[in-house]
């Protein structure tokens, strides 16, 4: 029997043709740019499709609603570049502003979302209040490879969490969905996005103190032909698990002193040195060969400015304690101590919203601590204000520390961390004592204690730091906001000063008695003293 042969109509080709292209899904995006001053070359390309509805609530009931939409006519965009933290502002109406901030480290690029209103210009009289209100994003999503672009068509929801307080008895909630997103916020060169790595099928973000694991596809195409090429690349993060224990700690102390040159700068690093405390007090210092004393943190003056603007200063010596499980130990733990080195380098932002600003302190080439301000009339947490506040700008505060590193054994001897793994520490109100609002700066001389989390500790000496400034100087000076440890410092030296002087006072009188008597006995009797 011979075969039967099929020939294939012109009409099968197209009729496929069709098929495909009329199940390939629509996107409806939109493109928002940011330009280098400098180069007038496009820095932050955002192809992005989304939709953020706000909701005012008091009690169980909804008293306003507003939208936002990537479609919304009139959305101004504002923002800046650089090379660890690049900046895109979304202005809406009714002065409410989307900010979406690209971070890198270590090749790897990662985004963060927050927003930021004014109730009554967004829901009306309903919501009366003219505070700003801050709400972020609690994921942090992974862009993957910094020096290409990121895409990703599966829908991200997310519920914003509050930053600022509310006040009147009203609280904000934000849902942003974001269904498309193209974005590619360094290393962009002719005004294009480089090679596009995609997301997975159901992108996972990372959140502050949590691990997962993302596989990314790289893909490349050509035209009229195209190849797909798969890498995989595995990041791989470390959760930290916060115990309590009431057992035996160790402690390591991590000096780090180094020397960096503009081109490939070389650093010397000390064995670590291990102390063991036994319940008892008593200190027994283990070393492989010697045992070498760890210096103190110095105090080292960081700012951040914008043109000849100083709108940050801050100066202090910072020591971190960092707890972290020892491995195959269940329930033991050491506490790894290090100390911001001299040659750690400050970076940040004046604007990073218009009304907040951060101040990121780098060291150990990919380790980070940073201050986030935000202006606020509560007084919560640590609230300061300019010495001529009443008429310049609202009071501010610290708003969020956060303490970014990485594991390796050197500095985490023993533990369970993964070698590489992304360790952050993030408290959204350190614990700072309230000021009042006729102060122009924070200060505190004694050594204070901020926790960041239950395991992760900054501990600042000679602290003084001011935020909003709107001069060019760098120093501190007018009236300062005073910690409770240098207050109670204060009233113990002036206690000591007074009961010297009483004291004083006291021996001088009796001196002066002693003194008169004598005298007056001399007067009496004369020639006593002869017989």
């Amino acid at each position: 029997m011979e075969p039967r042969i099929i020939r294939s109509s012109g009409m099968l080709p197209a009729l496929a043709l069709f098929f495909l292209t009329s199940h390939i899904p629509t996107i409806d995006s939109k493109m928002f740019t940011v330009k280098d001053t400098a180069t007038s070359k496009l820095c932050i390309l955002v192809d992005i499709d989304f939709t953020i509805d706000l909701a005012a609530v008091r009690g169980v009931k909804e008293i306003g609603v507003a939208s936002y939409t990537s479609e919304d006519k009139n959305i101004t965009v504002e923002g800046n570049c650089g090379e660890i933290a690049s900046i895109m502002t979304l202005n809406f109406k009714n002065g409410a502003n989307w900010v979406l901030k690209f971070t890198q480290s270590k090749g790897e690029a990662f985004l963060t979302k927050l927003i930021q209103f004014i109730p009554r210009k967004v829901f009306g009289e309903k919501v009366p209040s003219k505070q700003y209100q801050l709400l972020q994003d609690p994921k942090v999503t992974n862009l993957f490879n910094s020096s290409s672009s990121y895409e990703c068509q599966e829908p991200d929801i997310a519920q914003y969490e509050p930053v600022t307080v509310t006040t009147e008895n009203t609280n904000f909630t934000v849902t942003a969905n974001i269904s498309y997103i193209k974005a590619q916020a360094f290393n962009v060169k002719n005004n294009n996005f480089s090679r596009v790595i995609h997301c997975p099928s159901s992108l996972p973000s990372t959140s502050a103190g949590t691990t997962e694991t993302t596989t990314a596809l790289e893909t490349t195409t050509t035209v009229p032909e195209t190849t797909t090429e798969q890498e995989t690349t595995t990041q791989q993060e470390t959760t930290t698990t916060e115990q309590e224990t009431t057992t035996q700690q160790e402690t390591t102390t991590i000096t780090e002193q180094g020397t960096t040159t503009e081109a490939g700068g070389t650093t010397t690093e000390e064995k670590p040195t291990t102390e063991k405390t036994s319940p008892m007090t008593e200190k027994t210092t283990l070393s492989p060969s010697s045992t070498t004393a760890s210096p103190m943190p110095h105090v080292k003056l960081y700012t951040v400015e914008s043109g000849e603007i100083v709108c940050i200063a801050l100066e202090a010596a910072f020591t971190l304690d960092i707890k972290y499980p020892l491995k195959g130990q269940s329930g033991k733990e050491k506490t790894a101590k290090f100390f911001i080195p001299d040659d750690a380098t400050a970076n940040g932002n004046c604007s990073l919203s218009s009304t907040s600003q951060v101040l990121n302190i780098s060291f150990y080439e990919d380790w980070n601590l940073y201050f986030i301000f935000a202006k606020s009339k509560q007084l919560n947490s640590m609230t300061l204000a300019s010495k001529s506040e009443r008429s310049n700008h609202a009071e501010y505060r610290i708003s969020e520390i956060g303490i970014i590193a990485y594991a390796d054994d050197q500095r985490f001897p023993g533990s369970s961390f993964a070698p590489g793994s992304e360790l952050k520490y993030i408290s959204k109100d350190s614990d700072l004592p309230h000021v009042k609002d006729n102060q122009g700066y924070y200060k505190c001389g004694n050594p204070l204690d901020i926790k960041i989390t239950p395991a992760a500790t900054l501990v600042s000496q000679e602290l003084e730091v001011k935020a909003f400034n709107n001069d060019t100087k760098a120093d501190f000076e007018g009236s300062a906001a005073v910690c409770s440890a240098d207050s109670s410092s204060s009233r113990r030296r002036t206690l000591i000063i007074v009961g010297c002087v009483i004291a004083g006072i006291v021996l001088l009188c009796f001196i002066i008695f002693v003194v008169m008597r004598i005298m007056k006995r001399q007067r009496d009797y004369p020639f006593q003293t002869l017989q």
